[in-house]
């Protein structure tokens, strides 16, 4: 199965563990060094995960084929550029100068989804949601309808105050949070791929 992942999303423990290098999936598998948008959804197909970000003509490419199809069709800001990898039964939707996971709880219809957002400006944003509601949202404050969805995973890094969490944790909080570790070779290989226009 692709990806590390355990079964339970809400109680993190030890079997999912911390890598040496726990970001590598990110800067060396994607090449985002520092400035991304991904969104892992729950038990659901790449497929599934695209069209509910408003996809249509859904295709098969690497993340690099992706980003130079974009290019060549000269897509703009205002488009969406966005990549579904398939870890085990679940999906993380990786956004290319995208910010919409953070913005869409509507993602986590009938599942759990954590997405987390870092600008090149570093501008944060962090984002649980299940079922189209958004459980807890960090993005300096600490604000959501559950916030205790964040008690167990943020005690595991030693964080006891959802507000005083360091976004610098993010991807590890999503980890842990997910049951779900994603590895370089995951987001080396093909994915389910789309471009939606804006």
């Amino acid at each position: 199965m692709s990806g590390e992942s355990r079964d339970n999303g809400l109680s993190p423990d030890d079997d999912c563990p911390v890598s040496a290098i726990p970001d590598a999936w990110i800067d060396e598998g994607l090449g985002m060094e520092g400035v991304y948008c991904v969104t892992l959804i729950k038990d659901v197909t790449p497929d599934e995960a695209l069209r509910r970000f408003g996809a249509r003509d859904i295709t098969t490419a690497t993340w690099p084929e992706l980003l130079e199809r974009a290019n060549v069709e000269e897509a703009d800001l205002d488009d969406h550029v966005v990549a579904a990898f398939a870890l085990g039964p679940h999906v993380l939707l990786v956004e290319d100068n995208g910010r919409e996971g953070v913005r869409r709880p509507d993602l986590s219809a009938g599942t759990f989804a954590v997405s987390s957002y870092r600008s090149v400006n570093a501008q944060a944003d962090f984002v649980v949601s299940r079922d189209g509601v958004v459980l807890a949202r960090l993005d300096g404050t600490a604000t959501g309808a559950d916030l205790g969805v964040l008690k167990t995973a943020l005690a595991e890094m030693g964080v006891h105050d959802p507000g005083a969490f360091e976004a610098d944790g993010d991807l590890e909080l999503l980890c842990r949070l997910t049951g779900v570790r994603p590895t370089v070779a995951d987001m080396t290989g093909s994915a389910r791929v789309a471009i939606v226009r804006g």
